[in-house]
C-alpha cells in the first residue's frame, strides 16, 4: 500500500490524465492494495498465536500474543480503528472512497491522499462516535496503516524477545551437530557440504521416527529479518 501511494503520487506530479477509465482503474487498484494490507494483518494476528507451543514459558506464547494484541486494541486509537475498519471492509468490499491531492508542501511521494469517508463509516455500528469523533472527514489511510504497523512492530519485537533464547540455543545445537558430523569424517572428506542432508531422528522400539533435517538456510532468513526489524517503526510526518 505504501508503494502504491508513492507511485500514484509520483505519477500525479508529471501526468495529467482525467479520463474516467484511468480514475476508475486507480481507485480499483487502491482498493485492492488496501484490502491486501488488511487481509495480511489479519493473517498475522491469526497465525502468530499458534507458534512456539513447544517452548516452556512462564506465560504461554499464545497468551502473550493475545494479551499484547488486546492491549493495543484497547489503548491505541489508530490500532483500534484499523481493526474495526478491516471488519467493516469485509462486509462492504470497499476500503477506499477517493483520492485527492494534499496541500502544497506535502512530500513528493505523499502528494496524493488516499482516503475513506468518515460519514460512510459512521453508518456502520462497528464504529462508535468516540472512534470517529476526532478523525478528519476524509480519513488518511496511509497515515492509519502506518500507525497500525508501528504498533504491530512493537508487539512483534516484544514477542520475539520471549523466544530469542530458545531460537539461539536451537541454532547453536544444529550448528554444533553439523560441525561434529564433519569432524567425524575422514580428513580427506571433510568439507562444509558433507553435512548436507544431516537428519536428527528419535529412536524408539528399534524404529526411527520424527526425522528432522538439520539445516539453517531458513533460519538464516529469520536472523536477517530479525536484524532488519530489530527496532520499532518510527512514523514519518504526513501532511494533512
Amino acid at each position: 500500500f505504501e508503494m502504491f501511494c508513492a507511485e500514484v503520487s509520483l505519477k500525479g506530479s508529471y501526468e495529467l490524465d482525467l479520463r474516467y477509465e484511468k480514475w476508475a482503474r486507480t481507485i480499483s487498484e487502491a482498493n485492492r492494495h488496501a484490502i491486501n494490507f488488511l487481509t495480511t494483518t489479519r493473517l498475522y494476528r491469526d497465525q502468530v498465536k499458534g507458534g512456539f507451543k513447544h517452548i516452556d514459558l512462564n506465560e504461554p506464547f499464545k497468551h502473550q500474543a493475545k494479551r499484547l494484541l488486546g492491549e493495543a486494541a484497547e489503548k491505541d486509537d489508530i490500532f483500534k480503528f484499523v481493526e474495526a475498519f478491516r471488519n467493516h471492509v469485509q462486509h462492504v468490499a470497499f476500503a477506499v472512497h477517493g483520492l485527492k491531492g494534499r496541500p502544497k508542501g506535502a512530500p513528493l511521494l505523499e502528494h496524493t491522499l488516499v482516503y475513506c469517508k468518515k460519514e460512510r463509516l459512521a453508518e456502520d455500528p462497528r464504529f462508535s462516535a468516540d472512534d470517529l469523533g476526532l478523525l478528519d472527514d476524509n480519513i488518511d489511510l496511509l497515515s492509519m496503516f502506518r500507525g497500525y504497523m508501528a504498533t504491530m512492530s512493537r508487539i512483534h519485537i516484544a514477542l520475539r524477545k520471549q523466544v530469542q533464547k530458545a531460537c539461539d540455543e536451537a541454532r547453536a545445537a544444529i550448528q554444533q551437530a553439523k560441525e561434529d558430523y564433519i569432524q567425524a569424517q575422514p580428513a580427506s572428506e571433510r568439507a562444509s557440504h558433507s553435512a548436507v542432508g544431516l537428519t536428527a531422528c528419535l529412536s524408539t522400539d528399534d524404529r526411527v521416527v520424527n526425522p528432522v533435517t538439520l539445516m539453517l538456510d531458513w533460519d538464516d532468513a529469520r536472523v536477517a529479518l530479525a536484524q532488519k526489524n530489530s527496532r520499532p517503526i518510527t512514523l514519518p510526518e504526513v501532511s494533512a
